[in-house]
């Protein structure tokens, strides 16, 4: 999260009452007891913070603010913020959301383990299925829109809705507007994603109406985007930069490498296993995770050695097959 992007609607809630509900609503997606308890400490600081300096005991954006602020942390984006700043600030976002919103929105790795009711289980398995056999869709594509549709489900879920026959324009509207902190960018794949979902489920008779049409539409300008394409000088200056005397430079070096001298996809870097390193045929061989097409690639001595570098006095020590991990625990 890069910041608390909220309005200053006020919440007419009891902090203490709002701090237990969102605990249990922690507690309903999953999350483990040592987490909830962590969670629950910055509350706990921020409901004493609350009491102590402005007396309210009704929940505010602005009193969130207030209490940031008195962390050393701004609602700007920050680079310099400690550990335990980025964990407070985090741990307040997702209360702020409970409390606008009602649901506290699971991060995207972990958004697949959401538990769904039978009906909706059931809508997003035939949706799959008619993307892959009907529209032949890219095996990413349906990854992708897969984790889209599971959190829209999942927020309808949260908010007592266990059909997709329930599905109203009014709940289209106030999921995206819970969404407002992610980027622009991101919430137009997620609107797109739920607006073929709908149209399925009207095609197949699963909704009565086609509520497509109700899905709120994101504007996004032409010229938004970061140019795709990196000049050769920008590629010849960049890689000097990189720090190759610490471990996640090291990891970042080959990273880098894999990507500006063979194009391999973010996706195909992260998914790369030891058994795609082919290094008595100086070859890597993959499938690639967009289209699940077969593709093979030179291993030329320079990411060869990069690759070495990294694996030998880099990569933590870990029987995971992947090849690139996390610095610390948990590596993936």
């Amino acid at each position: 999260m890069n910041s608390i992007l909220v309005s200053k609607l006020k919440c007419f809630k009891r902090v203490s009452s709002l701090i237990a509900s969102a605990a249990k609503h922690l507690e309903s997606l999953g999350y483990r007891q040592g987490t909830i308890g962590n969670y629950q400490y910055i509350w706990k600081e921020f409901a004493q913070f609350a009491q102590k300096n402005s007396g309210e005991e009704t929940f505010s954006t602005d009193l969130v603010f207030q209490f940031l602020d008195s962390c050393g942390i701004s609602d700007k984006v920050e680079t310099n913020m400690t550990l335990r700043q980025r964990h407070i600030r985090n741990v307040m976002h997702a209360l702020t959301d409970f409390a606008l919103h009602g649901c506290i929105q699971r991060r995207s790795h972990v958004v697949a383990k959401t538990r769904l009711s039978d009906n909706m289980e059931e809508a997003l398995s035939g949706y799959e299925h008619f993307c892959s056999e009907q529209l032949w869709s890219p095996l990413g594509t349906i990854r992708s829109r897969n984790r889209d549709i599971t959190r829209f489900l999942h927020y309808l879920n949260s908010h007592g809705i266990a059909s997709v026959k329930e599905i109203q324009a009014s709940i289209l509207s106030r999921f995206v507007t819970s969404c407002a902190h992610l980027k622009p960018a991101t919430i137009a794949h997620l609107v797109s994603s739920i607006r073929s979902f709908l149209r399925y489920l009207y095609m197949t008779g699963g909704i009565s109406i086609n509520m497509a049409e109700y899905v709120p539409k994101i504007r996004i300008r032409s010229d938004a985007h970061i140019p795709s394409v990196w000049k050769s000088d920008e590629v010849d200056a960049l890689l000097p930069a990189v720090d190759r005397s610490s471990p996640c430079g090291k990891r970042d070096y080959a990273i880098l490498l894999l990507a500006v001298r063979l194009g391999m996809r973010v996706s195909d870097i992260r998914n790369l296993r030891f058994e795609n390193l082919l290094w008595g045929q100086a070859r890597i061989e993959i499938n690639q995770a967009k289209s699940s097409e077969p593709l093979a690639l030179p291993l030329t001595e320079k990411i060869g050695n990069a690759l070495i570098d990294y694996l030998r006095y880099g990569r933590p020590a870990s029987q995971l097959r992947e090849v690139f991990l996390k610095a610390n625990a948990p590596f993936m």
